[in-house]
């Protein structure tokens, strides 16, 4: 009886088909792999519009989205199973394959308490930009534990030219990874194209990229505003076809990488919020120059599109705009300011003022770092402060759960879907002592919206493989780290080494 119900139980397992490959498996390298991340692009942007996308063939040659979904392999759901989705860890699972608790990304920013300082996720103080800036300070993938799919075409030896670009820093750096042949990123300030002596020891932009930035001083309308227009995509295209171009993408002896974000959705999304007509207009202009793109790479890769392998995604979602919800739907904003001020006087009234000038000298993203020289000064438990605030915390009706970093130690964390998020995603002295999850809906008051939850709305993003060895339909399931796996499966390298997700094999 137990092995019959064993079997039983097995039947109703889901599992992937592993259908072995042809002898000598994927036979047709390809010359370019194009990883193209939009970021803030919700997976159903893709479905809301489908029927205002180009056609996958035109009268000019190729589509853009419709060509994606229609001829590669679409998972149109596809998951980051972290706690809270941002930029930074986004961008840093893709072709690394890992989560957070292991690449070491967490946040967008944290707060070291040992030296009392801010920490950006891409922030390196020994490195310094190209070209020199009294104004900026350094960056580089230092925080980033482990290698990404370009590391490993590195690695092997291999002969590969790994280049990334997008208008934001951490973008670029985190899907270039460590050996890119060049990482570049747009700085508003200046208002020009720039990299890092990390990635340029010489300290000196190629003659070409000099020659972009020459172009865009001629712009009219240098601001940050036109940077969340579909304008700061079209710098980020003019820049990634001149680096196919000056680099000779596609020509080497082996596969080379191309990895671009497009951040201008981000920074439109969080003005405006997924349901504005503006982000419909967005969506519909990456369209075409996803096709403009495609059909350049038609021209200039050796073989044209049939020997470029293109992954599409996104590093996170976004929520909709409150307003949109309420009444019905419970939903709102966070001032994490007030609540930072009303949590200090608590924890004063409790023990006293602190060491310095706060008990909680940094809070951001529902993430609350601890002085640990206040709680050295009163001699307290650690544990009891991150304990006053967590139960404070759950008092307020935005508030769905906390956890502290006792807890995360103990491994006494809420059941289900929560607990793997935490554990995939907590970084210790990175990530704060106390963390609270928000209820549905609600949100860090700021932009009109934003994504720092692990909530479908924040997790859930569109990915597409498209190119030699891939064939057409779409799945459901898939994860962002099963990118990097998959990816260094068909290009015949190791996955990176902190690589965790699968190949994604029904796409073969």
């Amino acid at each position: 009886m137990k092995l019959a119900l064993f079997f039983a139980l097995l039947s109703l397992t889901p599992h992937v088909s592993q259908a072995a490959l042809p002898v000598g498996g994927i036979k047709q390298k390809p010359k370019l792999v194009l990883l193209l991340a939009i970021d803030q692009f919700r997976a159903d942007y893709l479905t809301r519009f489908t029927s205002k996308f180009l056609p996958p063939k035109t009268a000019t040659g190729h589509g853009g989205f419709r060509m994606l979904m229609e001829k590669g392999a679409y998972f149109p759901f596809a998951q980051y199973g972290v706690l809270q989705a941002m930029t930074g860890p986004g961008h840093a699972a893709m072709l690394s394959g890992s989560h957070p608790y292991q690449m070491g990304i967490p946040l967008n920013e944290w707060f070291d308490v040992e030296t009392n300082e801010e920490v950006y996720c891409a922030g390196d103080k020994s490195v310094a930009l190209v070209p020199a800036s009294d104004v900026l300070s350094g960056t580089s993938p230092k925080n980033m534990r482990g290698d990404t799919v370009g590391d490993a075409l590195k690695n092997t030896g291999y002969s590969s030219k790994v280049v990334s670009i997008a208008l934001k820093d951490r973008a670029a750096i985190f899907m270039g990874g460590h050996r890119a042949d060049l990482a570049l990123w747009f700085e508003s300030k200046s208002f020009q194209w720039v990299s890092s002596r990390h990635y340029l020891p010489e300290g000196k932009l190629p003659g070409w990229v000099t020659e972009v930035n020459a172009q865009v001083a001629k712009q009219p309308n240098q601001t940050k505003g036109f940077l969340a227009t579909a304008g700061g995509n079209d710098l980020t295209l003019a820049l990634a076809l001149k680096a196919i171009t000056e680099m000779k993408l596609g020509h080497s002896a082996h596969p080379d990488l191309l990895a671009l974000s497009l951040s201008s959705h981000d920074y439109m999304g969080h003005d405006h919020g997924p349901n504005s007509p503006l982000m419909e207009a967005m969506t519909i202009s990456e369209d075409k120059l996803v096709a403009s793109l495609f059909n350049v790479l038609e021209k200039k890769i050796p073989g044209g599109m049939k020997n470029v392998l293109v992954v599409l995604t996104a590093d996170h979602g976004v929520a909709p705009h409150p307003d949109l919800l309420k009444p019905k739907v419970a939903a709102g904003y966070v001032d994490l300011e007030k609540v930072h001020v009303d949590l200090e006087a608590v924890l004063k009234e409790k023990w006293g003022s602190p060491a310095g000038e706060k008990w909680i000298p940094y809070v951001e993203d529902f993430n609350f770092w601890i002085d640990p020289k206040s709680v050295e000064k009163h001699g307290v438990a650690a544990e009891a402060v991150q304990s006053e605030i967590k139960s404070w915390l759950l008092k307020q009706t935005w508030v769905s759960y906390v956890f502290t970093q006792a807890e995360f130690t103990a491994r006494r964390l809420p059941a289900g879907k929560l607990e793997k998020q935490i554990l995939a995603t907590y970084f210790p002295g990175r990530s704060g002592q106390v963390v609270a999850i928000p209820r549905p809906y609600f949100m860090q008051k700021g932009s009109v919206v934003t994504h720092v939850t692990g909530y479908p709305y924040d997790s859930s993003v569109p990915l597409i493989f498209m190119g030699p060895g891939v064939k057409a339909g779409t799945h459901s399931g898939g994860e962002v780290i099963d990118i990097a796996p998959t990816l260094s499966f068909m290009l015949g390298v190791v996955a990176p080494a902190l690589s965790e997700g699968r190949v994604l094999s029904e796409l073969f």
